[in-house]
């Protein structure tokens, strides 16, 4: 039999809804789980979990209006309080429907039974609409009943609350009392047959029957009153034949029951009669006899002391130890009793089974003790067959062999038959089970076979490095955890999962001391670091030890043993601490040498044996067989698993017919079964497998150790058969009765005993509804039996290959089941790995299912009973699947399976029918677009799953393209090399390879699509060929190909040995549906040319269709890796390079020049060249092409390309140094280069582009591009006339700009352009040789930016080619200087659009504004000077004055300096009223850090601070604003010392400035002094008219203008003061003269003194203190103000009086 899995209870994946039953407030509630929080501990006591699992499982059968169902209840395993219920609709022919679930929390109410039962319609009251419903009875252990309704779909009633019957409300107050604290176990509860509302309980120490349905009725049995009822009925009142007499109610004359069981003779009716047996703890078995319909109590009871029992004291304390079962055969009847006793004999099982028969209405007649294997440890189950009309006995055993390192565990599945002489025979006949604890074991053999660490070493031998210990160990982990965590074996819990993280962690906790689960960490991610922290442990105690044993020999030499006891104890208690990590470190380096890494990787490697070992026996629970159940309805035997649910299936029936077939298959389980039965060799034949599957793995990119892996099959093959001894036997029967076709057929063959027979109408998962999707439960189910026979296939044939290569034989024979067994490890291996459903943008599936012709159902129903399309299986609520689970949606969604479909609706058997006829055909034929074993895989265009196909693929087909027959058709061998080459190509884009495996990808997939691989022809026939060109060239062109000969047809004919792929190739030519069109006839004559041409043909489709596969993965799908990509350009160039040399020589010139294949292959090779920047290449294959006009157009998408891909340096090194007056050439790139460059550079707008772009798009300058162009080849006016017209262009884009988020964006690109390209304009303006040729022409695309051969003489810049004021801004001149003035006003506003202070509406403004150049620029000078960027306004207010000299002269109409007025302009309105405003504590600008750079640009640099205050304050605050104020006054001195001249009085208007603003008292000191020349050295002192010496340029100061600017601003003691004061220094220098004679007026020495305003400056100040506005103090100053210049014009008097000479002079000249 077959144990087939339909159920996993524990399954994390599948989310049912879950309900609390709180039996004490009679209500149930629905209660919300989050599937992530599995329990991490089972109980401390496994036991415990063991009988709660055993306790709750149950099967039953329902009957709801008329359907039949299966309903099972299984306890979950991390939380046994958790009941999780299953019903399956059943059908015809034992089938099962997709099952609804639900989960019940019983909370504390642990459940010993549980039964679903049909209710009546007249025994219970419901809902007059309410859907059928049944009852789900749940028995606690003590004595607590919990019923509850549920619908088909397993919907509770709510409206009608729990019924809960507690003890106390059924036991007899009487007997209460009585009831002892023992509790209930599952074989003292038994539900009677005929109406199942009622439930005989052994409460010990009664035994009681409850109508726990109606009206919670109790009767208690006692055998003594049944005895009076039987004498009643029979009056007779004998009581002397009475043992025991008539007792009181509720006295108990029994001793308690061990077990019950019923039988009815009426099981699907009801009303009849059930017989009850039961056996109480004394060995005493009785038999009931009860009719409920007229009432509860027993009206027969027959007791046997069963003598041959062994003595209760020796049975066994276990819950499950007793058990019964019995079988009504019309008026007889059978009972099986087990019983498990304490005592265990060395060989014995400890195990009991007896048969009873008898009479229903009479006693026991005679009994039979069957005999049971000695290795049975535990009875699961037993029944009497319900579906066999004998008596006969079936019964479930779990049995242990073996060692403790090689124990054996598992069922076996007995049936006792009917005997004639007795009713059941004693010996079994044992049923070959195919279970999942065979499974199990073989999976804890391959673990004990795991040896990564020899396949890590090595692949770095092969690599030739040396690698690290964490490289190593992280190679051996990687291997482990793909061993784990993508198991492709069938497992033995049932499933095709890994192990459930609950099971992990347990598993790392008892092996880790001090495991700690960290939250949020992945499984995968805890594994490895708990690994990491074992070994640091391990290394750490390593250490400890070998120190405490080398001081232990010197303790022990130097006679101080007490020592020794304190390290010990010493590394006891540093077991349990942490290492430190300076020690760890030492450790790692200790291990570096080569010893020390092979120490490394076998101890690693031991620690994952141990985990995963570990991990297995934490499965033992999923593993344990619970209950197995025979029943009345279904047919097939439905047993229950920790774990898992199943259905045990009847052996399979051989197909085959001939007998040397049948012996063959026979030989080859014989030798695997020998194999695997002994412990080394099982291990070395593992150790092969997963040699393969990792050789599988890398599909080709390693070779394949076919020769190793072919001896070492050999030895195990040779070895078994030689054991087995029939091998000669054998080798002559197969070599006397086959043929080498046979025994291929025979190897093709898959396995005549696979997971279902192939006469079994098994149809696990239907029939479904319309459109109903498959839940999470049945695609697991599904994976599971696909799995398995996938496996089974494998080890079919693996037993082939081991038979074959023990036989010795000659051919490919042995090679060909090599293959097969490699492409099923292939397919193990793919249907293992992960992918992803999937999903939309909109979160819905793209997808729908199709299940039948008329029903189409998304993927994203709603359905609770339905599976959520969605999610994986894998974990919940994620679209990660396996691609097993894959292909079991897409087998349901494939229209081609649908006749599949009709047979087996949804059924296990179906998809496995399906399946392996698409993978594993006989004849090896696949479809018409793939070969066979692609078909593991779902369909990658027509599925809703998100996977890298090209990976799995290629390990599908590796083993078929390394390993090629004979017998492979040329189609499938061009099927299978051109998608092994394709998939090659797509998975280069793949992160999943390393660059240099990608390398050996790029090169396989090279070698497989060389033309060499696909032919085995010599080399064409030139001159045939040359011959057949000319004679289809004579032929008719006029022809229409589809009135002339099919093209197909002909080319079949010419070339008969090529494939049909080939054919097609052929004729999508041009050059052959051309040429061949024309053929309506062939002759004897033609016919040798026509394939001559044909064969040409071909060869250029080869090449063709090699390159197409090279391009298609550059042009599809995602960028190649960039270490890969430069290696995989320069291997396509040289690739097409070689197809255009090939074709060259094999065909003439003229058909080349007419062919669009051969000129492709050249636009193909300039293609790859470009993408891979190879420049010299792409430039020769531009020059190369057969007609010049493709030439002129690849020129020019070179150009664009290399400027593209930023290979402008290289356009620069293939064009020529350019001559003036030369014309120019197709040879010749520069002029080309313009005139693209040029074309793009006009029509580019890319502002707006490059403000929305995220910056991964980079946008080609091709502007800028062509400005350096020009400039490498000196072409400097070309250059600057290249960047004028991207000014210009820039600023139309900044005018029409809007205001918005982008649009801001782009005008800070568009500024910027403007500063790079007035910059760059004007640069290159100044560089070219000529200064008449210094000028652009704006406006302007042609002459100056494009390529001319012959310049002509160029008008210079003057105003009568357009006007700098704006006339014309169409097409006018710029000057140098014009230009230079651009690109400081350009930088200027770029300042004051990025600093945040100025507003940029105003830079815009003044940016956009076209009054006049000149006008333009003196507001982009005031906005400046504005914003506080003195330097940058003067500097473009002085390259202004240099233009406007250039054309109106230095001075202005009134005769001033034009640079002096914007000084002045600076000053006035700017500097001082800042300064002013700044003291005075407002905030603007400019700031400390504009001022120093002013300071520093201009006039000498002083010694001191400029920023220093003067005054001292402990106002912090005020420090900022004083030093500003401070960096204003020295700006201004510096400003007006170094501009004011004598035509140029900006120190006097300083001086007046600061005058009339407020508070100002005074002048500066300095400014004084420099208006009255008072530091001047360069000078002749003349009172109030100073001279200059020389040719000196020192300003003299004006002594009269401030005079007169005191006297205009009353300040009349400051007047005075100034009088007095230069009066008095000239009489000083007089004094200190040599010779007062040498003052001659001839000679120049000539003093002058305004007397006038000095009369008046005397007069107004009596004028002053004669009025009474002024106080006294003011008078009083005044006056001594006026004494003071009285005084110094007095002393000035008398100094003159000395020299009558100058006296007179002095007259002469006032009177002047």
């Amino acid at each position: 039999m077959k144990e087939i899995p339909i159920f996993f209870p524990n399954n994390i994946t599948d989310l049912p809804p879950r309900y609390v039953v709180d039996y004490r407030a009679s209500c149930l509630a629905m209660t919300s789980q989050n599937a992530m929080s599995t329990v991490d501990s089972l109980n401390d006591d496994v036991h415990v979990v063991d009988e709660a699992l055993t306790e709750a499982a149950s099967v039953s059968e329902v009957q709801l209006q008329g359907k039949n169902f299966l309903v099972t209840t299984s306890a979950l395993v991390d939380q046994p309080e958790v009941i999780s219920v299953a019903l399956f609709p059943t059908g015809g022919n034992n089938q099962l429907g997709a099952p609804k679930t639900v989960e019940l929390n019983t909370g504390d109410l642990v459940v010993v039974s549980a039964r679903a039962v049909s209710i009546d319609s007249t025994s219970f009251k419901a809902a007059p609409l309410s859907p059928p419903l049944f009852r789900l009875v749940l028995v606690g252990s003590q004595g607590i009943i919990v019923s509850l309704a549920l619908d088909e779909n397993l919907v509770p009633d709510m409206a009608n609350p729990l019924k809960v019957l507690f003890p106390e409300e059924y036991v007899p107050v009487a007997l209460q009392s009585h009831i002892t604290s023992t509790l209930l176990r599952p074989t003292m509860v038994e539900f009677l047959s005929s109406k199942r509302h009622h439930i005989v309980i052994a409460l010990s120490p009664s035994l009681m029957i409850v109508d726990w349905m109606n009206s919670g009725k109790c009767e208690v049995w006692t055998e003594s009153q049944c005895r009076e009822d039987m004498k009643s009925r029979q009056r007779i009142l004998d009581f002397s034949n009475f043992a025991f007499g008539r007792i009181d109610n509720g006295v108990v004359d029994m001793a308690p029951t061990a077990a019950v069981c019923v039988s009815s003779n009426k099981p699907k009716g009801n009303e009849g009669t059930d017989v009850v047996f039961t056996i109480h703890s004394d060995a005493s078995i009785r038999k009931w006899l009860v009719d409920t319909d007229k009432s509860l109590r027993p009206f027969h009871v027959c007791t046997k002391i069963a003598k041959e029992l062994p003595s209760p004291s020796t049975w066994n304390d276990a819950r499950n130890s007793v058990a019964m079962s019995a079988r009504l055969y019309g008026q007889t009847f059978a009972l099986g009793l087990y019983i498990k006793t304490n005592s265990i004999l060395e060989g014995e099982s400890a195990c009991n089974i007896w048969a009873f028969n008898g009479q229903i209405t009479s006693s026991f007649d005679e009994s039979l003790e069957l005999w049971i294997p000695n290795d049975v440890q535990n009875v699961v189950s037993m029944a009497f067959n319900p579906t066999d009309p004998r008596c006969s006995l079936c019964a479930v055993f779990e049995y242990s062999k073996g060692t403790s390192s090689q124990n054996k565990s598992g069922i076996h599945v007995v049936m006792y038959p009917h005997d004639h002489i007795v009713i059941v025979g004693s010996q079994p006949e044992f049923m070959t089970t195919d279970s999942l604890d065979q499974i199990a074991a073989v999976e804890r053999d391959r673990i004990n076979a795991l040896s990564y660490g020899e396949t890590v070493l090595a692949d770095f031998d092969e690599e030739e490095s040396s690698p690290s210990v964490d490289e190593a160990l992280n190679a051996v982990d990687a291997l482990h955890l793909k061993f784990l965590f993508r198991p492709m074996f069938p497992r033995g819990n049932g499933t095709v999962l890994p192990p459930s993280d609950s099971c992990i962690r347990r598993a790392l906790s008892k092996l880790v001391s001090n495991y700690r689960r960290e939250q949020g960490m992945s499984i995968e991610l805890e594994t490895i670091k708990t690994l990491y922290e074992w070994r640091k442990r391990d290394k750490y105690r390593e250490r400890i030890s070998s120190f405490t044993n080398n001081y232990g020999r010197n303790a022990t030499n130097s006679s101080q043993p007490m020592l020794e006891s304190v390290y010990e104890s010493y590394v006891r208690i540093s077991r349990e601490e942490e290492p430190k990590e300076e020690i760890c470190e030492e450790i790692v380096i200790e291990g570096q040498t080569e010893n020390g890494l092979l120490t490394e990787i076998e101890t690693h490697q031991n620690r994952w044996r141990q985990l995963l070992r570990q991990i297995w026996e934490e499965e033992h629970i999923l593993r344990l067989p619970l209950h197995v159940a025979w029943l009345n309805g279904y047919g097939l035997p439905v047993m229950l698993r920790g774990g898992v649910s199943s259905i045990l299936t009847p052996p399979s029936q051989r197909r085959m017919a001939n007998p040397l077939y049948l012996e063959l298959d026979d030989a080859c389980s014989r030798i695997l079964s020998c194999i695997e039965a002994d412990p080394s060799k099982s291990r070395y034949l593992y150790n092969i497998e997963g040699r393969v599957a990792t050789y599988v793995s890398r599909f080709l990119l390693k070779p394949y150790p076919q020769s190793s892996i072919e001896d070492d099959l050999t030895c195990l093959g040779r070895w078994a058969a030689y054991k087995q001894g029939d091998l000669q036997n054998l080798r002559n029967a197969l070599v006397a009765a086959t043929t080498a076709g046979e025994i291929l057929d025979w190897v093709r063959s898959n396995p005549q005993e696979l997971l279902f027979s192939s006469d079994l109408d098994l149809n696990v998962f239907g029939p479904t509804d319309a459109g109903e999707f498959p839940n999470i439960q049945l695609r697991q189910a599904a994976c599971t039996s696909l799995v398995r026979t996938v496996d089974a296939i494998r080890r079919a044939q693996l037993g082939k290959c081991l038979l074959l290569s023990a036989l010795g034989t000659e051919g490919f024979v042995d090679k060909v089941a090599l293959r097969r067994y490699m492409s099923v490890i292939s397919v193990l291996w793919t249907s293992s790995q992960q992918l992803n459903m999937s999903v939309d943008a909109n979160n819905a599936t793209i997808h729908n299912i199709h299940f039948h012709e008329r029903s189409v159902l998304p993927l994203n129903s709603s359905d609770p009973s339905f599976g959520n399309p969605p999610s994986g299986v894998l974990r919940p609520h994620n679209p990660r699947t396996t691609v097993l689970d894959a292909d079991v949606i897409s087998l349901a969604n494939d229209p081609t399976a649908s006749n599949y479909q009709s047979m087996f609706p949804w059924a296990v058997a179906g998809l496995v029918e399906v399946f392996t006829s698409r993978v594993f055909p006989d004849k090896g034929k696949g479809t018409d677009s793939l070969p066979p074993e692609l078909s593991a895989l779902p369909n990658p265009g027509g599925c809703a799953f998100s996977f890298d196909y090209s990976g799995l693929a290629l390990r599908l087909l590796a083993p078929m393209v390394e390993f090629c027959i004979p017998e492979d058709s040329s189609e499938m061998l061009m099927m299978r090399t051109r998608e092994m080459a394709r998939c090659l190509l797509e998975a280069l884009r793949k992160d999943s390879f390393p660059p240099n495996q990608k390398r050996k990808m790029l090169q396989l997939a090279s070698q497989l699509l060389s033309p060499q691989a696909f032919s085995s022809r010599n080399d064409l026939n030139i001159v045939l060929m040359n011959e057949g060109l000319a004679y289809l060239s004579q032929l008719s062109s006029g022809t229409d190909p589809s009135d002339g000969r099919n093209l197909q047809a002909l080319v079949r004919e010419l070339l008969p040995t090529s494939t049909s792929a080939e054919v097609s190739d052929v004729l999508e030519l041009e050059c052959s549906r051309r040429l061949l069109s024309r053929v309506e006839n062939i002759d004897e004559e033609s016919r040798p040319l026509l394939q001559a041409v044909a064969e040409g043909f071909l060869l250029i489709s080869r090449v063709h269709f090699r390159i197409h596969m090279f391009e298609k993965l550059i042009t599809n799908g995602d960028s190649l890796d960039p270490v890969v990509e430069d290696s995989y350009y320069q291997y396509l160039i040289d690739v097409t390079s070689c197809a255009i040399s090939e074709i060259r020589e094999q065909f003439p010139e003229s058909f080349l020049v007419k062919s669009n294949e051969y000129r492709s292959l050249w636009a193909t090779k300039l293609k790859f060249a470009i993408r891979s920047a190879r420049w010299n290449e792409a430039y020769d294959a531009c020059f190369q092409r057969p007609l010049e006009p493709d030439r002129e157009n690849n020129l020019g998408l070179l150009v664009k390309a290399m400027v593209d891909q930023g290979g402008l340096l290289d356009l620069i090194r293939l064009c020529r140094p350019f001559r003036s007056g030369e014309s120019g050439d197709i040879t010749d790139l520069y002029p080309i280069a313009c005139e693209v460059l040029l074309h793009y550079s006009a029509e580019q707008d890319n502002y707006e582009a490059r403000a929305s772009s995220s910056g991964i798009r980079a946008i080609t300058d091709y502007q800028g591009a062509l400005y350096a162009l020009h400039a490498s080849q000196l072409q400097w006016q070309r250059a600057a006339q290249a960047m004028s017209l991207r000014y210009e262009k820039a600023v139309r884009c900044f005018r029409t700009r809007k205001d918005s988020f982008i649009a801001n964006l782009k005008s800070t690109l568009i500024v910027d352009d403007l500063v790079l390209s007035s910059t760059a304009a004007a640069n290159a303006t100044m560089l070219v040789k000529e200064p008449m040729a210094r000028f652009v022409t704006t406006g302007e695309y042609g002459w100056y930016s494009a390529y001319v051969p012959n310049n002509p003489g160029l008008p210079r810049n003057n105003s009568n080619h357009g006007g700098d004021d704006g006339e014309d801004d169409t097409y006018y001149y710029r000057g140098a200087v014009h230009l230079k003035t651009s690109s400081f006003r350009a930088i200027g506003l770029r300042t004051a659009y990025f600093d945040g202070c100025v507003v940029q509406s105003k830079v815009i403004e003044t940016f956009c504004s076209n009054v006049s150049v000149l006008k333009d620029t003196e507001r982009v000078i005031a906005l400046l000077f504005d914003s506080g960027y003195y330097q940058k306004g003067l500097i473009l207010a002085l390259k202004m004055c240099e233009q406007y000299n250039e054309k109106y002269g230095r001075m202005r109409g009134n005769g001033l300096d034009t640079f002096a007025v914007y000084v002045a302009d600076l000053l006035k309105s700017w500097l001082i009223p800042r300064s002013f405003e700044v003291s005075n504590g407002s905030k603007l600008r400019p700031t400390l850090n504009q001022l120093q750079i002013a300071n520093d640009s201009f006039g000498k640099t002083s010694r001191a601070p400029f920023y220093a205050a003067t005054s001292r304050s402990h106002a912090l605050a005020s420090l900022p604003g004083e030093a500003i104020a401070a960096a204003l006054s020295t700006f201004v001195r510096k400003l007006t010392c170094e501009f004011s001249t004598a035509e140029t009085p900006i120190a006097l208007e300083v001086a007046e400035c600061i005058l009339r603003q407020n508070d100002a008292a005074r002048l500066p000191v300095w400014l004084e002094r420099l208006l009255l020349a008072a530091d001047a050295e360069d000078s002749i002192n003349g009172a109030f008219a100073p001279r200059r010496i020389g040719n000196s340029q020192e300003y003299l100061g004006n002594p009269q203008g401030l005079l007169s600017l005191y006297i205009n601003e009353s300040l009349f003691c400051e007047a005075s003061d100034l009088v007095a004061s230069v009066l008095n220094r000239h009489c000083t220098r007089i004094q200190n003269a040599d010779k007062e004679t040498r003052r001659l007026p001839s000679e120049g020495d000539i003093d002058y003194v305004p007397y006038d305003l000095i009369d008046t400056l005397y007069n107004l100040i009596q004028v002053a203190i004669d009025s009474s506005e002024c106080d006294n103090e003011e008078k009083e100053k005044m006056q001594k103000a006026r004494e003071r210049m009285e005084k110094a014009l007095l002393n000035y008097s008398k100094l003159l009086q000395n020299n009558e000479d100058g006296l007179n002079s002095a007259r002469l000249l006032e009177t002047y």
